[in-house]
């Protein structure tokens, strides 16, 4: 009888540890399915945003494009010379700040929670969103003011989030209209 119950008792014990197998495998899948959800995301987002981006770097870029032909005509007095190259440099500037910011928000991250200013990210968001907001004429304004608002969160889901939400309101906002940003705290 004594041996009957350790058989038991053996049994139960596996059975306990090939469910609890089961369910850690059920929870890492279910963890990759909801990183990749979050990737896709975050990827047709990117897709929004290029074409944004995409109409930033153009703007500087046919002025390159301007001024690199009239310095090689050589129809530009020397006088004005340093000028040209110094408008080349900006527009160089502006579309390598107009990458960057994309590059920064496209990359996979692993989850890392951190203490995040609420001002400070959706000031970081806000040139990303720009040229859609811009072509809606929308203006967004925010309240928070840095310090103000902090959340303990996954820097860069958070910043997708804001980004997602921006770009959804001022699809949805008529011409001229108004996004407005705030923060509550408890």
């Amino acid at each position: 009888c004594v041996g009957q119950d350790i058989s038991e008792r053996k049994r139960s014990e596996f059975a306990l540890r090939h469910a609890l197998d089961d369910l850690a495998a059920a929870h890492q899948a279910l963890r990759d399915e909801e990183g990749k959800r979050l990737q896709t995301e975050k990827l047709s987002s990117i897709g929004l945003l290029a074409a944004g981006v995409a109409h930033e770097i153009n703007n500087p870029l046919a002025g390159v494009k301007a001024c690199f032909r009239s310095l090689t005509s050589g129809k530009v007095p020397a006088d004005r010379r340093s000028d040209y190259a110094q408008a080349i440099e900006d527009g160089l500037d502006r579309i390598e700040e107009a990458v960057k910011r994309l590059l920064d928000y496209a990359r996979h991250r692993s989850h890392r929670p951190e203490v995040v200013d609420l001002a400070e990210l959706v000031f970081a968001t806000l040139p990303l969103v720009a040229p859609v907001v811009r072509k809606k004429s929308v203006v967004v304004e925010s309240s928070i003011q840095p310090g103000e608002a902090r959340a303990f969160a996954d820097r860069s889901q958070l910043m997708q989030a804001v980004v997602n939400l921006l770009l959804n309101a001022a699809y949805a906002s008529p011409p001229e209209g108004v996004i407005r940003i705030g923060a509550v705290s408890d």
